[in-house]
């Protein structure tokens, strides 16, 4: 049980396999609250990019947005499956593989604390999801770098299932940071059919775009067919 009532990490994996957990995927815990009378305990999770072994909770080197808030669990004493939410996994580079070592940690934050207050975490599910394509015009992300004035890093938006959605690459083309605070879906081009991109780029700090930055925007399309992971 968190020894504090503020969120505080209380768990963390090691993912040995990057290559076979890229994506997005719907994160279940199997957890049971063991409070004495009322649950007390409420969690959420989020994955994230680091540097080694994850062996010290906090480590990690860039997180991932958590899709969901914190969730208690339904009943004290009965073990449950607890939705999380949705988590986009970590940045890969241009050839979608990971920038680096990848993890998921699990927040938690106690109502109240003391030894009569236990709570068990007996699994963490992920289930991919949201493969069979998108269908939005509209997609935002914020990038953890400021872009380059005709020269590195660049922004890239990407639309492959298992790539994160936003990251920024250096000159030759390799993993810088991933992006964060994404809004809308990736954007697919429909075969056949004229369509328009407009973009717009906004400095975080005051909101606006830098009328005299050189743009320079390249579009690259892959033919896909929805085929759901596995088949």
């Amino acid at each position: 049980t968190p020894d504090v009532t503020t969120e505080v990490p209380i768990l963390g994996w090691n993912i040995a396999n990057p290559k076979d957990n890229l994506g997005k995927a719907r994160v279940l815990a199997a957890v049971r609250d063991d409070a004495a009378s009322a649950v007390n305990t409420k969690i959420r999770v989020r994955s994230g990019l680091y540097t080694g072994v994850y062996n010290t909770l906090g480590s990690a080197l860039v997180y991932a947005n958590s899709d969901s808030p914190g969730q208690f669990v339904a009943a004290v004493g009965t073990r449950v499956l607890v939705d999380c939410g949705i988590i986009g996994n970590p940045a890969g580079d241009t050839a979608s593989m990971p920038g680096a070592s990848m993890c998921l940690e699990l927040l938690a934050k106690a109502t109240g604390t003391g030894a009569a207050v236990k709570f068990t975490v007996d699994k963490l599910y992920l289930l991919p999801c949201y493969e069979g394509g998108y269908e939005s015009g509209y997609f935002a992300a914020s990038f953890l770098a400021a872009l380059g004035n005709g020269a590195a890093p660049d922004g890239v938006l990407d639309a492959n299932d298992r790539a994160i959605d936003a990251y920024t690459v250096d000159g030759a083309g390799n993993l810088v940071l991933p992006g964060t605070k994404f809004n809308g879906d990736p954007l697919y081009a429909w075969p056949g059919r004229a369509q328009t991109l407009v973009l717009l780029a906004l400095t975080d700090s005051n909101g606006a775009h830098s009328w005299n930055a050189n743009n320079t925007i390249t579009v690259t399309a892959i033919p896909r067919t929805r085929l759901p992971r596995g088949s």
